[in-house]
């Protein structure tokens, strides 16, 4: 294996690493369709490298400890490359169980969404479990989580109750490992206002699209302002990156109280914001 993998030039890696950061960089770009050619762009430039012995070396990984895992052990290599593509683009590696395979897609795991949480600049985050409280019956449990966090200066706290499916024989120790997965996933999409289905191998009965919450509406991105000082058009001018631009832009496509034309208004001042602060990053 040693030989195998020293005969994969340097610059065929960087390759890689270069059209896996273009992916992400897609993400953050606010036109649709210059983000939908970006991210084309990308798949495209990695299945053309993906072949071959490189392939080969991520194969290697597939259902083991140190790699991911998959819901079954026949997939051709075609769909796991475009899994593995799909992955790298969100942010993850085939290492260290940060994604898995399931029916055929990427899902990302626990250790996947602690490792999107470490990658964001300006972030801490704690997240506390409260007791789970255990449905044998139904095969699920409930368990209460707090979510602190601090982004950009701002601090924030939530607590939610996430409900988990259970397999037989798992216990308290495994409801919690499932609701951190959920906890994370959710903090994911409020810092990011980029929504990723999440999943593992263990839980095939369930939906890996869906993240429960009981009893509660899900909070939106707009609790990170306070109600009354909600100010989008000023929120834009004070933007100061990318990142904030488009955590601002994730708020108000989501708030009740902003009119589609409205909607419109902020996003051309949200594009014109992005070039600016783009212009003085040159």
């Amino acid at each position: 294996m040693a030989n195998e993998l020293i005969t994969i030039p340097q610059e065929t890696i960087d390759a890689l690493d270069l059209a896996a950061q273009n992916g992400k960089m897609a993400g953050l770009e606010l036109a649709p369709f210059k983000r939908s050619v970006m991210i084309a762009a990308a798949v495209n430039q990695l299945r053309q490298i993906l072949t071959g012995p490189v392939l080969h070396q991520f194969m290697l990984l597939k259902d083991t400890a140190v790699g991911f895992l998959t819901d079954k052990g026949n997939y051709s290599e075609q769909i796991i490359r475009d899994a593995l593509i799909e992955a790298c683009i969100a942010g993850v590696y085939p290492v260290g169980n940060q994604f898995n395979i399931i029916s055929g897609r990427c899902y990302i795991t626990k250790e996947g969404f602690h490792q999107l949480l470490k990658d964001k600049e300006g972030l801490r985050y704690n997240i506390t479990p409260d007791i789970p409280q255990m449905d044998p019956a139904n095969k699920k449990a409930t368990v209460s989580m707090k979510i602190q966090w601090e982004y950009r200066g701002e601090a924030h706290s939530e607590t939610i109750p996430f409900v988990v499916r259970l397999n037989a024989g798992m216990g308290e120790d495994a409801a919690i490992g499932k609701a951190t997965r959920k906890a994370r996933a959710w903090l994911y999409q409020v810092i990011t206002g980029i929504e990723i289905g999440d999943g593992d191998v263990e839980e095939l009965a369930e939906d890996p699209n869906t993240i429960t919450i009981e009893k509660k509406e899900k909070p939106t991105l707009r609790k990170l302002v306070p109600k009354a000082k909600i100010d989008y058009e000023d929120e834009i001018k004070q933007a100061e990156d990318v990142d904030k631009l488009r955590m601002i832009y994730a708020a108000m496509t989501q708030d009740p109280d902003v009119t589609e034309e409205r909607r419109e208004e902020l996003k051309a001042k949200c594009t014109k914001r992005k070039e600016e602060i783009n212009g003085g990053n040159k």
